[in-house]
């Protein structure tokens, strides 16, 4: 099994903190190459104020 792991990039990365990063795979399967993201377009955008906290 360990073998398939590398070969296929399927273990997650560690980091310094000691959170895990997704493996190249798991990107790969669950990410999609397009989007529909279109840039926000509103029918009616909010116009008032922006507020800083």
């Amino acid at each position: 099994m360990g073998i398939l792991r590398k070969l296929f990039r399927a273990t997650p990365i560690p980091t310094t903190d000691g959170a895990f990063s997704p493996s190249p795979l798991a990107i790969k399967l669950g990410t999609s190459t397009t989007t529909d993201y279109d840039g926000g377009a509103y029918a009616k955008p909010y116009a008032g104020p922006k507020i800083a906290y």
